[in-house]
């Protein structure tokens, strides 16, 4: 494979480049053995003397080498010689679901097919232990005669028997919109990760967009993280109430609570395609290249959102719909002659508008009138017991707001490195700062240096990190 950005690789000729993610190229290229098109999946850039790019790039081999499954993309070869590696595999033909999405040509049909076809690749990867973690229309394939394969296992890990995997302290993986929560806060993935990834895409692919729709990644993640969507029934005209129960389940913001990918798929299939309400999807502009790679939260983007349009339907009669009213028409109204009881009503309004304003300056003096904004997080640490080989310390958050009505979502990063569960802390308008507690032991140290971190979710990010505390054990102590 040979061309101006492109090392060779024997056996291998290069026909054109499919596309560029954030670590890596994929180009087409011709296996000349074979006389076959293959795709070749190669780290560029500066990740090209990163080992750990390269690592990345060798367990998604070894994912694809434990899959065999008509919906899932093929591997061919791996190669890895000193600093190059590179996947060899099955060249689809076709598209990607997001270009399809970008140009408004999505059919209920071929959203149902999708979705069966993406839900048997994935309790396929689930039986071998592979959980995807980045399932999302640029990683879902349409071949043009009319299969759907899912691709791109950048991100995917394998499962160790039953036990769920929990990537590197302080490292978030996958593609915002599509993020489960816990996957956002980088705690234990399983098979569930992806049933709330497969719930997204068919929110998505059957109301014409998206749970949530925000501007940046942190705004996303904290939807994800913090915010009931609206049901799909509450969106469409006439969608299916069991399959929108079924999907607000694979929704669920606790994973022993959500829907499996089967449970999600089966409520979704034993719909007639007739009873669906037709889609419009509006085109949009597509995705970028830089987008159809393994994200990294550390420097991800979010995808322009997919934007619907709904066809025009005759007015419901059925009870809770609301009716088309006219636009009010504001006129001026006749002069009339001024009576005691114009001027009555003109004084109790003025008199009321000062009362108003008063108000105002008495609500904003104490900022109930505004949403809750955090000013400052503040962490302190003591130790509470000193006896050997044992300490326990605990660390006081506190939160300074501006008073104003409200709750704060917070956790704490431990000193092991490991998250809490995000807690939620309510403040009322008289009250101008929250706190947090975290208690943590140390066992057998001679020796023990901590600190801890408390991380302000919502409504605004911002964190403290606690002044380092030490502990040196005395074992003269009782």
């Amino acid at each position: 494979m040979t061309a101006a950005g492109h090392d060779a690789l024997e056996g291998y000729e290069l026909v054109g480049e499919l596309g560029r993610g954030t670590f890596g190229v994929v180009v087409l290229a011709r296996q000349v053995a074979l006389d076959r098109l293959v795709a070749v999946k190669r780290v560029t850039g500066a990740f090209a003397v990163d080992e750990e790019a390269r690592a990345r790039l060798q367990r998604e081999a070894q994912a694809l080498a434990r899959l065999e499954h008509p919906n899932i993309v093929r591997l061919y070869d791996f190669r890895r010689d000193g600093r190059d590696a590179a996947i060899i595999m099955e060249y689809v033909p076709g598209e990607s679901l997001d270009r399809r999405l970008a140009r408004g040509e999505m059919s209920t049909d071929t959203a149902l097919a999708v979705l069966t076809a993406v839900a048997a690749a994935l309790e396929h990867a689930h039986s071998r232990g592979i959980v995807h973690r980045d399932v999302k229309p640029a990683n879902v394939l349409l071949s043009e005669s009319g299969e759907v394969k899912l691709a791109d296992f950048g991100l995917a890990r394998v499962l160790a028997g039953a036990t769920a995997l929990r990537t590197r302290a302080g490292t978030v993986m996958g593609t915002p919109a599509y993020m489960a929560p816990e996957q956002v806060l980088g705690e234990r993935v399983d098979e569930r990760t992806d049933a709330y990834a497969y719930s997204v895409l068919a929110y998505e692919l059957l109301t014409g967009q998206r749970p949530f729709a925000r501007e940046d990644a942190q705004h996303m993640r904290d939807a994800h993280l913090f915010e009931p969507p609206p049901p799909p029934n509450a969106l469409v005209s006439d969608f299916p109430a069991r399959a929108s129960a079924a999907i607000m389940r694979g929704l669920a913001k606790d994973p022993a609570q959500r829907a499996s990918v089967r449970e999600v798929a089966n409520a979704i299939t034993r719909v007639p395609s007739r009873a669906w309400p037709h889609v419009v999807f509006a085109p949009s502009a597509p995705t970028p290249a830089s987008d159809a790679g393994a994200t990294d939260m550390t420097v991800g983007a979010v995808a322009q959102p997919v934007v619907a349009q709904r066809r025009a339907r005759a007015a419901s009669s059925r009870p809770g719909d609301v009716p088309d009213v006219e636009p009010p028409v504001f006129a001026p109204a006749p002069r009339r002659r001024r009576t005691r009881r114009n001027l009555a009503i003109g004084l109790a309004i003025g008199l009321g508008i000062v009362a108003l304003a008063a108000g105002w300056l008495v609500l904003r003096r104490h900022g109930a009138n505004s949403s809750l904004a955090v000013r400052e997080a503040r962490v302190s640490v003591a130790p509470v017991t000193a006896h050997c080989p044992r300490a326990t310390f605990v660390f006081d958050g506190t939160i300074a707001t501006n008073g104003a009505d409200g709750t704060a979502q917070v956790r704490w990063r431990r000193p092991d490195g490991a998250y809490t569960t995000p807690q939620t802390l309510r403040v009322l308008h008289h009250d101008h700062t929250a706190t947090a507690t975290l208690h943590y032991t140390v066992e057998g140290n001679d020796t023990a240096t901590v600190d801890a971190t408390l991380e302000v979710l919502a409504p605004q990010s911002r964190s403290a990190t606690s002044p380092t505390a030490h502990y040196t054990c005395n074992r003269s102590s009782p």
